[in-house]
C-alpha cells in the first residue's frame, strides 16, 4: 500500500473525524456528544476551506455530518475539548478505543475512494480509528506521528448500517504514514500516546487509507453516538 507524509496531501485528500484525547489515570473516559464541542472542517481539492457546526440529535445524543457528494470535496470533525485542556499534553492510558456510529443512507450510495490520479488500488472504502501526535504537522513530518487502525476497520457499503467498532491500543494493531506498524516503531507509538493531540476516525479505500471518501448514486450520514476510551 502507499503512503503520503505530507500535511497537504493530507488537507487535500483526508476524510477525518478527529477528536482531543482526553483520558486520564487509566480510567473510561466517555467524550461529549454535543454539536458545541465539535467543528466540521469541509476543504475541497485545492485545500481551500471553511468550517461550520455540525448536526447534533437531541434524542440520542449524537454528532453528524454529511459525506460530501461526488464534489471532490473531503470533510473532518473536529472535537474542541475545554480551552484549557486543548494543545496540551494529555496522555492516552487506557487500553482500546470503542465508538458507536451509524451510516444512514437514502437510495443507494457509492462511496467513491478514487479521489486523485495516484490512488489506482482496488480496496473498499472503510472507516477506521485515526490518532496522533502533538507537532506532526511540523517540519519534517516524521511519519511515525500519525496512526490508524489496522486491520481494524469498518467497510462503508449502500445500505444504513449501525457498528460498534473497537481497536487495542496494541502497536501491532496500528500502522503509521507509510505502513509502518507500531510494533516496530514502539517509542514513536508510545510517544504518540503520552504526548496525543487529536483522536477520531478516518476514511479513504484504494491505496491509501485515509486520502477520503465521497458519495454519489444517493446520500450518505456518519452518525457517532458515543466514543469511549478505558
Amino acid at each position: 500500500m502507499k503512503f503520503s507524509g505530507s500535511r497537504r496531501v493530507l488537507l487535500a485528500f483526508v476524510l477525518l473525524l478527529f477528536v482531543i484525547a482526553s483520558v486520564y489515570g487509566g480510567k473510561t473516559a466517555t467524550l461529549p456528544m454535543k454539536s458545541k464541542d465539535w467543528v466540521v472542517d469541509a476543504f475541497d481539492a485545492s485545500g481551500d476551506g471553511t468550517s461550520y457546526s455540525p448536526g447534533a440529535l437531541p434524542h440520542n445524543g449524537g454528532v453528524y455530518f454529511y459525506f460530501p457528494v461526488d464534489s471532490g470535496g473531503i470533510t473532518r470533525l473536529l472535537y474542541r475539548y475545554a480551552k484549557p485542556y486543548a494543545n496540551h499534553n494529555v496522555p492516552i492510558t487506557g487500553s482500546s478505543f470503542t465508538a458507536t456510529f451509524e451510516v444512514v443512507t437514502t437510495g443507494n450510495p457509492i462511496f467513491n475512494y478514487m479521489l486523485e490520479p495516484s490512488n489506482t488500488c482496488v480496496n473498499p472504502a472503510h472507516v477506521r480509528f485515526y490518532m496522533d501526535r502533538q507537532r506532526w504537522w511540523e517540519p519534517p513530518y516524521p511519519p511515525t506521528y500519525r496512526w490508524w487502525s489496522n486491520p481494524v476497520a469498518f467497510e462503508l457499503a449502500g445500505t444504513s448500517s449501525t457498528m460498534q467498532l473497537t481497536v487495542p491500543l496494541d502497536p501491532a494493531q496500528w500502522m503509521s504514514v507509510y505502513g509502518v506498524y507500531g510494533n516496530d516503531a514502539l517509542a514513536d507509538f508510545q510517544g504518540t500516546l503520552d504526548d496525543s493531540f487529536e483522536i477520531g476516525f478516518s476514511f479513504g479505500g484504494g491505496c491509501y487509507l485515509g486520502h477520503g471518501v465521497n458519495g454519489s448514486g444517493g446520500t450518505a450520514t456518519f452518525v457517532l453516538s458515543n466514543f469511549t476510551i478505558g
